[in-house]
This record gives C-alpha cells, structure tokens and sequence, in this order.
C-alpha cells in the first residue's frame, strides 16, 4: 500500500490475473471513480509477494482468485476483507508501538514520498488515480526540513546579480 499507494479495498480485491510479473505491475481493474489504472512494485514489495505466495499461500485455496485470503478462523479460506486488513495493520501497529499507524496512512506517505523524490505530478496522479491537479493537496504532508532543503535549492539556482541588471539599470551600485 505504500510503495505502489493503493487504497486497502484495492489491496483486498487485487487477484493472480492482476498481476503482471514481467513488469512488476499490479491492474486495478476498477479503483475509486470506476477508472481502471496500473500500479508499481518496487523489487522489494515484489519478492516480498512472491515468497508470501510461495511460502504462505502455496497452493492453498487453489478456486481463490483474490491474492490474500484467510488462514484460520471463520473466514479460513475467504478473501481477506478491507476490516480484516485494517484490523490486521491495527494489530502488528500496536504491536510495534505505532500509534496512528493505519491503512490509509501508507498512501499518504507513498504519495508525498514520491512528491519529495521529484516524481512529476501527473505520473503520481495517474499512478494514484486522480484526474484533478489540486487531488494531491490533501495527501502531501511534508516536512520542514523538506520545505528548507528546496527553498535553499531553489535560491542557490537564483542569480540576485543578473535580477538586479533586470530591476536596476547600471546593476548593484
């Protein structure tokens, strides 16, 4: 969810045939808004499900087709439902003592992660799938020293000399 910011009712209906391997992508067939788009595995989120099905999910509940199921309980054999998920991030949150952490969250982060890796914004918003420029605003979350660190960049690429030819005749006097 938070390398490729899927939403957790994406995660929960994600099945073998939406997987492409050859290019480490994942289809969302249908995503908020009815828009079909492709998302990303970096190669650590990609050999971290490729052992989960390998060691895990093996060749159990082979008529499955969702990728997650449940293992035990009730629901053993059942796709694994968005509260399922939640509940299971709200567990190993607690567990790690990560108050605050929630499903949702890694989305945040993935998308203003990307942001401050100077990914261009429409290949986020086509990544996410979000059609309005302003769509991102509510997920940036950046940090100060972020802030800093590209102002400091920006003023270091400024020429105040060359500005003041442009506003002063004659330059610096």
């Amino acid at each position: 969810m938070w390398i490729s910011c899927l939403r957790v009712s994406e995660v929960a209906k994600i099945c073998f045939q939406d997987i492409e391997c050859s290019r480490r992508s994942i289809h969302i067939p249908v995503a908020k808004g009815n828009l079909p788009r492709t998302v990303f595995m970096d190669p650590t989120t990609f050999t971290a499900l490729n052992q989960y099905l390998d060691q895990e999910r093996k060749n159990l509940f082979p008529t499955i087709p969702q990728i997650f199921v449940a293992f035990k309980g009730p629901a053993r054999g059942k796709p694994l439902s968005v509260n399922a998920i939640q509940k299971m991030i709200s567990y190993h949150a607690a567990k790690c003592v990560l108050p605050g952490l929630h499903a949702h969250l890694f989305r945040h982060t993935g998308i203003t992660q990307l942001v401050q890796q100077g990914m261009p914004e429409p290949a986020i918003r086509d990544l996410v799938g979000h059609r309005n420029p302003n769509s991102l605003m509510p997920y940036l979350h950046l940090c100060d020293q972020f802030v800093e660190t590209e102002f400091e960049r920006a003023q270091g690429a400024l020429d105040f000399t060359a500005w003041l030819e442009t506003v002063q005749p004659g330059g610096v006097k």
